[in-house]
């Protein structure tokens, strides 16, 4: 309860994150999610099967998790759910995921080229022929790719069916490829909605190219809202087994810092100490 009290205010001086950026669609802001008083007991799960599917191990490509390349990711399965074999402006191409994660400001070509190439050599992505222009190449995700995606994306679900039993979530928390596959067609219509988003958290753009940023920012975020019965060992692990950040720095970091943060700032100047 100490935990949650402290979280709820800290919440409330973040209004932003109850903001809807789709005031059409009838759904729970970030804020209100966090608000839950059930929260803090899905959060551990939370965490721990997030940091499952984006480790190297499990993330498709086999390279450590980034937010651009989970972006890159992501909008090539939702740019080929979404295409449509008559139109050729909707064809995903390179070039056209290129031109989709520009808007995004994430990531450069070169870095695009290079986790492609990876994907293509790894066999979660092929480029196939195009078979109404041969000199076209298709980016299709193989089916060891969509079952990832299936398994992540339900994951998420499941906490919000937890939270809020009776509202549909459980159709997606079950892996429905059916419901999946709609899932990222829909998704290919709010990438403006993202970069919005993205533009009014800029404080956490550290963590978008840290390697396991994502990552980091949940664990640093558990660590500092005093979350007890969590194991050190545990909580380091994700960026130990990674090779790049030591246990050491990462424990002087965690141990210097006031055991409080007030805000995302806070979590950014840690993200860049660990970088």
């Amino acid at each position: 309860m100490q935990t949650y009290r402290y979280c709820e205010g800290m919440l409330r001086n973040s209004p932003e994150i109850f903001e809807r950026f789709l005031p059409e669609v009838d759904h729970h802001t970030t804020g209100e999610i966090m608000m839950h008083p059930n929260f803090t007991q899905i959060r551990r799960q939370y965490v721990l099967d997030t940091t499952e599917h984006y480790a190297i191990d499990t993330f498709p490509g086999g390279w450590q998790s980034t937010a651009y390349r989970v972006m890159i990711l992501g909008t090539l399965l939702d740019l080929y759910d979404a295409w449509d074999p008559e139109d050729l402006k909707t064809l995903p191409t390179l070039t056209r995921l290129k031109q989709t994660i520009a808007s995004l400001g994430l990531t450069g070509s070169r870095l695009i080229d290079d986790f492609v190439r990876r994907l293509v050599q790894t066999g979660h992505v092929s480029l196939d022929r195009f078979e109404m222009d041969g000199r076209v190449r298709i980016l299709r995700p193989s089916d060891s790719t969509l079952a990832w995606y299936g398994k992540t994306a339900a994951s998420y679900y499941s906490i919000l069916d937890y939270l809020y039993p009776g509202f549909g979530y459980s159709v997606a928390s079950s892996d429905n490829s059916s419901f999946m596959k709609h899932q990222r067609i829909s998704a290919s219509g709010i990438f403006e909605i993202i970069v919005r988003f993205l533009a009014k958290n800029v404080d956490l753009y550290p963590f978008h190219s840290m390697n396991g940023g994502g990552i980091a920012l949940m664990h640093l975020a558990v660590s500092r809202e005093g979350v007890k019965n969590q194991d050190e060992d545990e909580r380091y692990s994700i960026f130990c087994s990674a090779g790049t950040v030591s246990q050491g720095r990462i424990s002087a970091t965690f141990c210097s810092q006031p055991k409080r943060a007030t805000s995302c700032r806070d979590l950014a100047s840690m993200a860049k100490s660990l970088n």
